[in-house]
C-alpha cells in the first residue's frame, strides 16, 4: 500500500493490495481499491479460500478484515460494509471508510497528503502554472502554519487544465499534493528531528482541508496520506522508510459542482496570505461553537455563492438569499455573542448599548447584520435594508412590495456574499492585499474593506 508514485492527475482506480487476507476467522484473497472518479470510494472484494462462512448469519459489519496476520506492516480496514456476497468462487464485496497500512501512530518526520478537485488553484494561478512559478520565482508554494511546520504544495498543468470549466469535466481528480513537513531542522542529526504521527497530521491536515473548503467553492479533503521518516544507515547515510499510510473517503464536492469562492484570479500571494491564517483558524475550531457550526455555514456558503458557466448554477433568488439570511445571522450570533469576550472594547461598548436598548427582546438580522459590520469598521445601510427586505420577501408567505429591480436585487445579494467573505476574512485576520470583487459588473479583486485592528489581538 506504500505507493511510491506521485499520484497527481490521478483518475483511475489505485489498488492498495491484492494478497492474503483474513475476513473474520475465514482466510482468502483480499484486495483493496481507491476509486477515485466518480466519487472517492474504498472498494474490497474477498475470496474464501479456507474455512467457512455462513451467508445467513453474515452481518453487515465485519468484525476484522485484514491482510495475513504475518505480514508486517498490517493492512487493516476500516468499518467494511458488505455490499455482495456469495457466487460459485463465494466472494464477498463492498466499500469501507477508510483503509490503514502500517501503524499510524507511530512517529515520522513529513508526510505526503493527495486532493481531489482543488479549484483554489486553478484560481490562484490563473490558469498558469509556470508563469506562477516564475512570478514568485520559486519552484513550489511553502507557507509555515505554526511554529513547528510547514505546508508545501504541488501540482501540475495537467490538473489546472482538467479544472477549467470551459472543460465541463465531471468527477474526481486528484488534483493536489500537500506535503506536510518540519519548519526549522536545527541540525543534520536525525534524533534531534520533530516527529508526528500519521494521525496527528492527518488531524492538522484534516483542519486545514476546512479552512480550504471555503475558498474551494466546496468541500475538500485528502482521499491518500502516507508517513516518511529519515533513518541512518551504518554507512551514516540517510535513507527514506515508509511508515504508514491511510486512504480514506471523505466528503467532497464534484468537480462540476464546485462554485466560485472569494480567491481572485491570479491570486497566488493571496492564497498564501489565507492559509497563513490556519492558526487562527484551527483556534476557532478548538472551540464548541465553531466546531458544531462550520460545516453548517459551509453548506450555507455553498447553496450561496455563484457557480461559473457550464456548472449547476444557483439561479433562484430565494434561495440564495435564505442561504445568505441563515448565514449571517449564525455568523452574528457566534462572534458577536459568543465570542462577545474577544471583541475590542470599542465594539463591545457599542453592543452593550444596543442590548440596554433592546432588553426583553432579541435582535433583529437587520440590527445583527449593522452591528457585526461596525464592528469591521465597514458598513453601508442602505444595502443592509434591501437585502433584508429581499430575505424577508423569499422568507415569508406575505410579501412586501420592493422598487428594484431583479438585476438590483440580485447586484445586493451579491454584494452580501462580499460581506460573508469579509466577515470570515476578518474574523481569521486575513491580510492579503485582494480578495474577489462579487459585484455584477465588476471583474478582479478588490482591497480589504476591513480594518484587522478592529479585531481584538488575543484573536
Amino acid at each position: 500500500m506504500f505507493l511510491d508514485t506521485d499520484l497527481i492527475n490521478q483518475k483511475r482506480d489505485i489498488e492498495l493490495f491484492n494478497n492474503v487476507g483474513n475476513f473474520d476467522n475465514v482466510e482468502g484473497r483480499l484486495t483493496v481499491w481507491l476509486a477515485i472518479s466518480q466519487t472517492p470510494r474504498v472498494h474490497w472484494e474477498f475470496e474464501v479460500a479456507r474455512g467457512e462462512y455462513n451467508l445467513d448469519s453474515l452481518t453487515l459489519s465485519p468484525q476484522k478484515l485484514t491482510s495475513w496476520s504475518g505480514s508486517n506492516p498490517q493492512l487493516v480496514i476500516d468499518k467494511p460494509t458488505v455490499t455482495f456476497c456469495g457466487g460459485a468462487r463465494k466472494q464477498i464485496r463492498g466499500y469501507a471508510e477508510q483503509a490503514l497500512y502500517g501503524d499510524i501512530n507511530i512517529g515520522a518526520h513529513y508526510f505526503d497528503f493527495y486532493l481531489p478537485n482543488t479549484d483554489f488553484m486553478r484560481e490562484a494561478t490563473g490558469g498558469n502554472l509556470a508563469a506562477t512559478m516564475q512570478a514568485l520565482d520559486s519552484k513550489s508554494f511553502i507557507v509555515e502554519i505554526n511554529n513547528d511546520w510547514s505546508v508545501e504544495l504541488s501540482t501540475t498543468q495537467t490538473a489546472i487544465d482538467w479544472l477549467s470549466p470551459e472543460l465541463q469535466n465531471r468527477g474526481s481528480m486528484i488534483t493536489l499534493k500537500v506535503r506536510l513537513f518540519q519548519t526549522k531542522q536545527p541540525s543534520a542529526k536525525v534524533q534531534d528531528l520533530l516527529k508526528i504521527s500519521l494521525a496527528d497530521a492527518n488531524k492538522i491536515i484534516s483542519d486545514l482541508c476546512l479552512m480550504l473548503s471555503y475558498i474551494n467553492g466546496g468541500y475538500v479533503k485528502s482521499v491518500y496520506g502516507i508517513a516518511k521518516k529519515f533513518i541512518k544507515n551504518d554507512n551514516d547515510r540517510i535513507s527514506i522508510e515508509y511508515v504508514a499510510a491511510l486512504a480514506e473517503t471523505p466528503l467532497i464536492l464534484p468537480q462540476e459542482e464546485l462554485g466560485q469562492s472569494c480567491i481572485r484570479h491570479f491570486g497566488i500571494n493571496d492564497l498564501l496570505s489565507f492559509i497563513r491564517c490556519f492558526p487562527a483558524f484551527q483556534a476557532m475550531l478548538n472551540t464548541v461553537y465553531w466546531r458544531e457550526k462550520w460545516v453548517v455555514l459551509l453548506e450555507w456558503y455553498f447553496q450561496a455563492i455563484p457557480r461559473l458557466t457550464g456548472r449547476r448554477r444557483n439561479v433562484l433568488l430565494p434561495v440564495v438569499a435564505n442561504a445568505l439570511g441563515a448565514l449571517l445571522e449564525n455568523l452574528a450570533r457566534i462572534i458577536l455573542f459568543d465570542e462577545e469576550k474577544i471583541l475590542t472594547e470599542e465594539c463591545s461598548k457599542y453592543l452593550k448599548v444596543i442590548k440596554t436598548q433592546n432588553p426583553k427582546r432579541n435582535l433583529t438580522l437587520k440590527e445583527r447584520i449593522n452591528l457585526l459590520l461596525h464592528c469591521m469598521c465597514t458598513s453601508d445601510q442602505e444595502l443592509v435594508n434591501n437585502f433584508v427586505d429581499i430575505r424577508n420577501n423569499s422568507t415569508h408567505a406575505t410579501s412586501k412590495k420592493l422598487s428594484l429591480t431583479p438585476i438590483q436585487q440580485w447586484e445586493v445579494v451579491w454584494k452580501t456574499v462580499q460581506w460573508v467573505d469579509e466577515i470570515i476574512l476578518w474574523r481569521i485576520g486575513y491580510a492579503g492585499e485582494f480578495y474577489r470583487d462579487r459585484g455584477l459588473k465588476t471583474v478582479g479583486g478588490i482591497k480589504p474593506h476591513y480594518n484587522l485592528s478592529s479585531r481584538n489581538p488575543i484573536w
